[in-house]
């Protein structure tokens, strides 16, 4: 049997190489042609496989787990605060359901290729409020 190799990339996706049988949820297979870039933020368009959506999600991974703690994980917040214009905005990513309308709302505030991705320096603030109100799964608080 060929060797498989399972790599953790820091704060990325799983490295698989090596032929690997992947099998999604309606038992149908996956062809990973030898190698596998498999998504761990949740965020990727491409899923299971990686499509960079970690790099602009805020995503920390948390290693060292036990194969316990991986395979029953507790639900974890990941939410973070950002300050300006005499705001605190926090934002969960693990309620994200990216529909965008931050995004759509007020591109100059929520840039997803900026670090950090929201900031509310000179932010209207009246505007920073109505786009929290339309974030729909409540994300944004």
């Amino acid at each position: 049997m060929p060797k498989v190799t399972i790599t953790e990339t820091e704060d990325g996706p799983l490295v698989i190489d090596g032929q690997i049988n992947l099998i999604d949820a309606r038992r149908v297979e996956i062809e990973t042609h030898g190698k596998a870039r498999l998504c761990r933020c949740e965020m990727s368009g491409a899923k299971p496989f990686c499509d960079n959506s970690h790099t602009s999600a805020d995503f920390g991974a948390e290693s060292g787990q036990s194969e316990d703690e991986y395979l029953d994980p507790k639900p974890v917040s990941r939410r973070r605060e950002y300050n300006g214009s005499g705001v605190t905005l926090s934002f969960d990513a693990s309620r994200c359901i990216h529909v965008a309308e931050c995004l759509k709302l007020m591109p100059e505030t929520f840039n997803l290729k900026a670090r950090p991705w929201i900031n509310l320096v000179d932010a209207d603030l009246q505007k920073v409020v109505d786009t929290v109100r339309n974030c729909p799964s409540g994300a944004l608080r």
